[in-house]
């Protein structure tokens, strides 16, 4: 049986932040953000034969650069720089975060996900 996926809208989801009295929009993850989040985590990732992951590197990172990828300065209208995101205060940084991943339907299993499609490859939990 065949099922039926119908979408009212393809707009992004949006969320006005201010930091320190300055206007912001956090945009849900595009089709292209989230596939250039994957990319990195999968870069951050050194897979053994068994497809599970021996090491990682860099992975922290990988957050920044999303949110780097998702943020607007409403002044500008332009994207907020990673480097301009990573001077900001964790508690500021990690609420984003969370906030971004929750409005893209994200979690912290993107490495699972991505590994599912190596061959022998089994379920890794939360990066």
């Amino acid at each position: 049986m065949k099922r039926k996926l119908e979408f009212d809208s393809v707009l992004l989801i949006t969320v006005p932040v201010t930091i320190a009295g300055q206007a912001y929009e956090l945009r849900e993850a595009s089709g292209d953000a989230s596939a250039k989040y994957r990319n990195a985590m999968l870069a951050c990732s050194t897979l053994g034969p068994d497809g599970k992951p021996t090491k990682m590197e860099g992975l922290a990172d990988v957050d920044f650069y999303l949110l780097s990828l998702c943020l607007f300065n409403m002044a500008t209208g332009n994207l907020v720089p990673e480097c301009e995101i990573r001077s900001w205060p964790n508690r500021v940084c990690e609420v984003l975060i969370e906030e971004l991943k929750e409005i893209s339907g994200m979690s912290e299993q993107v490495v699972e996900d991505s590994t599912k499609n190596s061959p022998d490859a089994t379920t890794v939990g939360s990066a």
